[in-house]
C-alpha cells in the first residue's frame, strides 16, 4: 500500500482507499472495465487489426509509465511481475499497470537493490534471476 499510494500516473492504476475494518485490510482501486491485456491479445475471435492496435497503443502508453515508476516517483519503484495479465484496459483501451504486490522500492541514491528473487518465473528478468540484483531493466515484458 504504501507503494501504489505515492503513485500519480494515467497509465498506473489508482489506490482511491483503503478498509482497515476488516480482519484484512482491503485496499480499494479505481474500476478498470475492459479486462486485462493478456485476454485482449490472445482473443482469437477479435479480429488481427484490432488486436494490433490494442497492442501498438498500450506499449506506447506503458513506454511512458514505466520509466515514471523507475525515475519520477518519489522513490523509484521496480514492479518485479510486468505481464500481460498484469495490464488493464480501461474503456478508451488506455492500459494500465496493476498488481504491485512484488514491487519493491529502491532506496534514494541508488539504482539496484539486492533481495529474494520474485515474480513469474517466465517473466523474470534473467540477470535478476541469477543475481538478485533488481534494477529498473529487471522490468520486463513479453506478450
Amino acid at each position: 500500500m504504501v507503494i501504489i499510494a505515492q503513485i500519480n500516473h494515467p497509465n498506473v492504476v489508482q489506490l482511491w482507499g483503503c478498509c482497515l475494518e476488516t480482519d484484512v485490510p482491503m485496499l480499494i482501486y479505481e474500476f478498470v472495465s475492459n479486462e486485462t491485456f493478456h485476454r485482449h491479445i490472445h482473443n482469437r475471435t477479435r479480429k488481427g487489426d484490432c488486436r494490433g492496435i490494442v497492442v501498438h497503443e498500450s506499449a506506447g502508453q506503458l513506454v511512458h509509465s514505466l520509466p515514471y515508476l523507475h525515475t519520477d516517483a518519489r522513490m523509484s519503484i521496480i514492479h518485479r511481475d510486468m505481464k500481460s495479465t498484469n495490464i488493464l484496459l480501461d474503456d478508451n483501451y488506455t492500459a494500465k499497470i496493476a498488481d504491485f504486490g512484488a514491487s519493491r522500492l529502491v532506496p534514494l541514491g541508488h539504482d539496484q537493490v539486492s533481495t529474494l528473487v520474485q515474480g513469474t518465473i517466465r517473466y523474470l528478468d534473467p540477470e535478476y534471476f541469477h543475481t538478485g540484483q533488481l534494477t529498473g531493466k529487471s522490468d520486463v515484458e513479453e506478450v
